[in-house]
């Protein structure tokens, strides 16, 4: 199953003397203005829509486009997001996205299999749109940017120096650590990069000076922050979604990690909050 699934896309000039009703769908959409620009109202707030620019629409918002605006173009996107986790990250995205000149590229991209339909259009369409996604969240959301403050930032280490066996153990448990409790990762993980468990750990931590185990719980720590910023999931679901049967156990972990208890975290302004450095991809495609 695909992250995203695109119900239409088509990009077509827009005549503004005709409008588009207020109304709101269980679905997300991108208005994307390819040329001029249109003045559109979101949950009763005016946003000026240009070129470099898109209007992201979140499921049941009220939306609409009054009557009488200039001439335009537009690429619209009609999806569903079919990942809880990206879905729940998208939950603070502005409604009004600036794009990049990557994010740029990537609209125009979508703009052309929007007019051609041909072939796998909407495959293609879909790894655009996720790519397009997570550029606009590093963009547009405080909490993801950084300036490259990561995991391996922290524990100066150079990724390139590591071995194969250490590489392959980093890759496979990030995406783990919501599958199963810390022994049931371990094991998975071993079986998984080729390696017995116990050369995997030795290994890991001659090289990233701490346990795989330690390893683990620092990436639950960072994605029990981004739950706790991007979901409305309770304390005790998100200790039962990294797999702490304990919640008094999970609090205590989450404070030792950030100074702060869950429920502090949550409620604190979001310029206050630490780096989220869940992910080494960043550095292994750079």
């Amino acid at each position: 199953m695909r992250t995203i699934e695109i119900i239409t896309a088509n990009g077509f000039p827009f005549n503004g003397t005709l409008g588009i009703k207020s109304h709101a769908h269980a679905f997300y959409q991108i208005f994307y203005t390819t040329e001029g620009c249109a003045n559109y109202v979101y949950e009763g707030k005016s946003l000026d829509v240009r070129r470099g620019s898109f209007l992201f629409v979140h499921p049941n918002r009220e939306h609409g486009l009054p009557v009488d605006q200039p001439g335009s173009r537009v690429l619209d996107i009609k999806f569903n997001v079919r990942d809880e986790e990206l879905a729940a990250r998208l939950s603070p995205l502005p409604p009004l996205v600036t794009c990049t000149e990557p994010m740029q590229t990537l609209l125009a991209l979508a703009d052309s299999e929007a007019q051609k339909k041909d072939a796998f259009y909407s495959n293609t369409l879909s790894t655009l749109l996720e790519t397009l996604l997570y550029m606009a969240l590093r963009e547009s959301c405080p909490q993801y940017r950084s300036s490259g403050v990561g995991v391996l930032n922290m524990l100066d280490c150079d990724y390139t120096k590591l071995s194969e066996c250490v590489r392959k153990t980093l890759l496979r448990i990030e995406g783990a650590i919501v599958q199963g409790p810390d022994q049931s990762v371990l094991n998975e993980t071993a079986q998984a990069v080729g390696y017995s468990k116990s050369y995997m750990c030795r290994r890991f931590s001659e090289e990233m000076g701490m346990t795989v185990l330690q390893y683990i719980t620092l990436l639950r720590m960072d994605k029990a922050k981004e739950l706790l910023l991007n979901s409305e999931n309770s304390i005790s679901e998100i200790a039962e979604l990294l797999y702490y049967s304990d919640l008094t156990r999970f609090c205590k972990v989450f404070k030792k990690h950030t100074g702060q208890s869950p429920t502090q975290y949550r409620q604190q302004p979001a310029q206050q909050h630490t780096s989220l450095v869940y992910s080494y991809r960043k550095f292994i495609d750079s």
